[in-house]
């Protein structure tokens, strides 16, 4: 495999995964900074191919991020950031699978196929966010960012360490040094100051409304189905007091879902949304990955025999572990 340097063509296009979150924002955005100073005589754009999450489009906006859903150019170079699998990468997934010059930066568990396709590969499975790992990147070329993509960065990291309840020492250098071009944390967090919108406090209503629980080992885990905001859904019921939540969505026969659960139910019983899915995709049509406490799934298959099979393997490793802990 080349270096990142080496890799950046004339022709750029930066992709991350559907209804993309703030990591996925915060890592697009702070990889097109960088190549464009890396590369200056390189034309670079970020697309979101599926869609982009209400959260994500708001902080775009507030920075002045330039970010698209569409593209209809050539490249010569793509750059996949923040996506566990390639079925999360819409219309795009074909073209990277045929791309003659990929490069990858993630942070979920490592995937035999990026490294198979990819000619440069950064993964770090104990990294907080994706994010954390292209201001890793900033570093390692002596660059500092932009102020607003500082705080996209931040952005990202704020949002997948759960608001810094999870990180490493080492995530709390990258904040702490991004801090030092931001001047304060406060900018940050006004991007995350909004009320739901309608539709998303409708669906959030909406999940609780379907929602069907089962309890085992002194756990609760609820699953239920949205047609959006699956995500928020999920968010959602584990703030009622679930301690996994599982929200599905089907649209032409293909499902969209998203597996939560508490930092305590990880932390006691060991088990790994993100490698739960992916060994659960296996047994279904599709794909999935993610972290501990934070999945997705994309697949061809009924919403019911999913969320069958979902309960059915928690049940069978809660089956194995030690009673809830008091």
């Amino acid at each position: 495999m080349g270096t990142f340097i080496d890799l950046i063509g004339s022709e750029v296009v930066i992709l991350s995964h559907h209804n993309a979150d703030p990591d996925a924002i915060g890592a697009a955005a702070g990889t097109k900074e960088l190549v464009e100073r890396l590369s200056p005589s390189s034309k670079v754009s970020c697309i979101m191919p599926a869609d982009i999450s209400t959260l994500s489009a708001r902080i775009i906006k507030m920075i002045g991020l330039e970010i698209r859903e569409k593209y209809t150019g050539s490249h010569d170079t793509l750059i996949v950031v923040d996506t566990g699998s390639l079925n999360q990468l819409g219309e795009w997934e074909e073209k990277v699978r045929q791309s003659e010059n990929l490069l990858i930066i993630d942070h979920h568990s490592r995937n035999p196929e990026y490294e198979e396709l990819s000619n440069f590969y950064l993964i770090d499975e104990g990294a907080s966010s994706a994010s954390e790992l292209v201001h890793r990147l900033f570093k390692e070329y002596d660059l500092t960012p932009s102020i607003n993509v500082a705080k996209a960065l931040l952005a990202g990291i704020t949002f997948d360490s759960k608001f810094f309840s999870i990180g490493s020492a080492q995530t709390y250098r990258a904040v702490s040094e991004l801090l030092e071009v931001t001047e304060n944390m406060s900018s940050t967090r006004e991007l995350f100051n909004s009320n739901y919108g309608l539709p998303e406090k409708i669906a959030r209503i909406k999940a609780v409304q379907r929602t069907k629980t089962y309890q085992t080992g002194g756990w609760i885990l609820a699953y239920s189905q949205l047609g959006s905001y699956q995500a928020s859904g999920a968010r959602g019921l584990l703030s009622l007091g679930a301690d996994v939540a599982v929200v599905t969505g089907e649209n032409r026969g293909t499902i969209r879902s998203s597996l939560r659960s508490t930092q305590r139910f990880y932390e006691q019983t060991s088990i790994h949304l993100g490698e739960l899915i992916k060994e659960v995709s296996v047994l279904l049509d599709g794909q999935g990955s993610g972290h501990p406490t934070a999945a997705g799934f994309n697949g061809n298959c009924d919403v019911e025999s999913y969320h069958r099979i979902i309960i059915s393997e928690l049940t069978e490793l809660l089956r194995k572990k030690p009673t809830l802990l008091k």
